[in-house]
């Protein structure tokens, strides 16, 4: 299996309040977490990297081979519930961390299986042999207006308020992840990233990209392609492939 992250600034920002990281945990079973922080002064950094940091120490912590599905899944949402319950902990008691929070993405792969959790905007594609398939639904003010109806998804791409979440980890005292178990074979390759990459490439470009490269190649060509559509954001990729 292979794994690949990176992470830039952009060219705009001054702070990265991005955090990503893979790890194998044996031969057949591995995982990738993102976290976009939000937040006052660092607090949008304090927020990811503690959130990533607690993420995986749980996972690490917690997974054994002999789990089964719903225990794998049972781990991940646990592990966020952790973290959420951490930083909001934090921020009740710090007035420079209030309303501090962070979009988290966790891929966890596990022989032909992807168990995927996720809260916020970042998101996790499969890249297909003909295409790309977003697997996760953003968790923000805009996705809500198209489901109500009352936009259409192209104008959700310049929406003023594309940008506001709606659920995130560590702003409110409870989070509901989303889940999913879906099969993942070598056919597919996956990938989870933030919205400063998704904010400014079209699919069809990151898909190209990806289908184009290896998944080391790939991964910086993603970000140079943020980067020179204006890398208004932090940009953040993580890679998977069996």
């Amino acid at each position: 299996m292979e794994l690949v992250s990176k992470t830039h600034v952009g060219l705009v920002r001054t702070e990265n309040q991005d955090r990503v990281m893979t790890n194998h945990i044996s031969t057949s079973c591995a995982y990738m977490i993102l976290c976009d922080g939000m937040g006052g002064e660092n607090a949008g950094s304090f927020a990811s990297n503690t959130a990533i940091n607690l993420v995986s120490d749980y996972i690490n912590n917690q997974y054994s081979d002999y789990m089964d599905d719903d225990m794998v899944r049972n781990m991940l949402v646990r592990s966020v519930h952790e973290a959420n319950s951490k930083l909001y902990f934090i921020a009740q008691r710090d007035y420079e961390k209030h309303g501090m929070g962070t979009t988290c993405v966790i891929a966890f792969i596990r022989k032909d299986k992807l168990h995927l959790v996720n809260v916020g905007d970042s998101r996790a594609y499969f890249i297909l042999p003909n295409g790309i398939k977003r697997l996760t639904k953003d968790h923000n003010y805009v996705s809500q207006l198209i489901d109500d109806g009352i936009i259409t998804p192209d104008e959700g791409k310049d929406h003023p308020h594309r940008n506001r979440i709606t659920r995130a980890v560590g702003v409110f005292d409870e989070v509901i992840p989303d889940y999913f178990l879906l099969d993942f074979n070598d056919k597919n390759i996956l990938l989870i990233c933030s919205d400063g990459l998704t904010s400014y490439c079209e699919e069809v470009d990151i898909a190209k990209i990806i289908l184009d490269n290896s998944i080391e190649k790939a991964s910086q060509k993603l970000i140079d392609l943020a980067n020179k559509n204006g890398g208004f954001d932090n940009i953040s990729v993580a890679l998977a492939k069996l």
